[in-house]
């Protein structure tokens, strides 16, 4: 499935026929079927369902401050070549991984 999705994804055409292929493989199995379904209804973000309503940890003592406190969005990296590949880092101390694709460094989007 990933070399199916590489080439659809890197080839030179993006039209109609493409998106209908992409979509097919996506939907060849249960479970990437369900998660392409799940990313598509977070639009226009986007973003993969492990993010989606992601709650921390809150440690014993521990108070929000007063306020109307708001979700603080994941910081997005992507791949510069090809921008098939996206990432988001939970935390300001995780090391920021290549592209598994293109095998280069991943940019902030």
């Amino acid at each position: 499935m990933d070399a199916q999705l590489a080439r659809l994804l890197n080839s030179s055409n993006h039209d109609e026929e493409t998106e209908k292929q992409l979509w097919k493989v996506l939907t060849a199995y249960d479970a990437t079927r369900e998660f392409s379904e799940r990313v598509l209804r977070d639009a226009p973000h986007y973003r993969p369902p492990g993010v989606l309503g992601r709650k921390r940890r809150q440690k014993g003592g521990f108070q929000l401050m007063p306020g109307f406190p708001q979700p603080v969005e994941e910081d997005e990296f992507v791949c510069p070549q090809g921008n098939d590949y996206t990432w988001y880092r939970d935390e300001v101390g995780e090391v920021i991984p290549q592209c598994p694709v293109h095998h280069c460094v991943l940019v902030q989007a």
